[in-house]
């Protein structure tokens, strides 16, 4: 299976993510911003992906730090196109 655990840490956010690109369109995500849960719930459906994020961030400055990921290099591999089994 295509998966990936990730961990981003700053002084702003604390992000975990946990991504089954085979899954079956599962999603568990905590945000703490209403419209970012419901498009990552929406990508994680209608991709048949399974997707775990919980974000812990300064929200009461304001919101632009949370939806930040970036993916270290080692892991882009893991996003090559699907193949059917």
């Amino acid at each position: 299976m295509r998966e990936a655990k990730l961990e981003r840490n700053t002084n702003e956010t604390q992000i975990s993510l946990e991504i089954n690109l085979d899954g079956t369109g599962k999603a568990e995500i905590q945000t703490g911003i209403g419209f970012f849960d419901h498009m990552l719930t929406l990508l994680a459906f209608h991709s048949e992906m399974d997707i775990k994020m919980i974000c812990h961030g300064d929200l009461e400055v304001d919101s632009h730090q949370t939806p930040i990921l970036r993916l270290p290099r080692r892991n882009y591999r893991l996003f090559c196109s699907r193949t059917n089994h």
